[in-house]
């Protein structure tokens, strides 16, 4: 599964991340569902980046504002 997001640079401008997440099934076996991520939602991302493509990765973990993590379910 994908998500994208825009993400403000060093000087100020948006740029557009692409981030992979692990299976549905496994996202789902994690406690994951779709209401968990929203629109206009803010977010930090970790992660590992692309080694092509300096704005795609591959998420670890997604933090909410008020503190909760959520897993990205890759496989290690």
């Amino acid at each position: 599964m994908w998500f994208y997001l825009d993400g403000e640079n060093e000087s100020g401008e948006l740029d557009n991340w692409g981030f992979e997440l692990g299976s549905v099934n496994a996202l789902i076996r994690r406690g994951l569902n779709r209401a968990d991520l929203q629109a206009r939602q803010r977010v930090t991302v970790a992660g590992v980046l692309a080694r092509q493509d300096p704005f795609t990765g591959a998420v670890r973990t997604i933090t909410l504002l008020n503190g909760e993590q959520l897993f990205g379910a890759q496989p290690r």
